[in-house]
């Protein structure tokens, strides 16, 4: 042990330094422990994806009366809650469709019963969507043809209708910005993202992402004529 009496000038952080064992050489280097800190920090509890409001099944039938009743007990029977309907903002003649006129209903499913029926409809896409389903802001969403193939019942009377999927992302904080008092704006580094949810979605559900056709014959065309520029003399 040094003794400071002996050493007057000694700088703090020399003295430390003296008897300090070698650096081990099996030891992780500092960049190592860096970057496990950083993917600690990634993998906390405060970053992971969440289902704030899952599933919000919208079906659209474009007039009131008896095929809107029919379409809201197709959501009652498949949520098993009561849906809301959604009225017409703009008059369309085209379509016939008047304004505040009720042509749609919806449900705002959260929780376990979300995830079961989140976990339906993408059965029924066989775990495939497109990469266009995904939004900047993190969200994504895709269609259903026939809701008997969500394992509903078919009805005669009711009949067959589609139906639309909404799924809303979150991380556990995000509601310092929808809060009455003391509202709060998020980091950038906490907002969730679109390749966020789309690694969630092939880590959750072991989900496969298709290109779309539109990106694929742009990008042919877009070979064609470069080669066809370089080709010409």
């Amino acid at each position: 042990m040094v003794s400071t009496a002996y050493l007057p000038l000694v700088r703090y952080s020399r003295l430390c330094a003296v008897g300090r064992p070698k650096d081990d050489p099996h030891e992780p280097h500092a960049g190592t422990q860096d970057r496990q800190a950083r993917h600690q920090y990634v993998s906390c509890p405060s970053s992971r994806l969440l289902l704030t409001v899952i599933v919000h099944t919208d079906i659209s039938v474009g007039e009131s009366g008896d095929r809107l009743t029919r379409a809201s007990k197709v959501l009652e029977q498949l949520t098993g809650q009561t849906p809301v309907t959604s009225k017409a903002r703009y008059t369309v003649r085209t379509f016939g469709i008047r304004r505040n006129e009720k042509i749609a209903v919806h449900v705002t499913i959260r929780g376990p019963k979300a995830e079961e029926i989140l976990e339906r409809g993408l059965k029924v896409k066989e775990y495939e969507l497109r990469k266009r389903n995904f939004s900047e802001t993190g969200n994504f969403g895709f269609g259903v043809q026939e809701h008997i193939d969500l394992g509903a019942r078919y009805d005669p009377g009711i009949g067959i209708f589609g139906m639309d999927f909404y799924v809303v992302m979150g991380r556990p904080g995000a509601r310092v910005a929808r809060r009455k008092q003391k509202k709060a704006r998020i980091g950038f580094g906490h907002r969730v993202k679109k390749d966020d949810t789309m690694s969630w979605f092939k880590q959750r559900f072991d989900g496969i992402i298709l290109v779309s056709t539109d990106a694929i014959s742009s990008r042919l065309c877009l070979i064609i004529s470069l080669r066809n520029n370089r080709i010409a003399p």
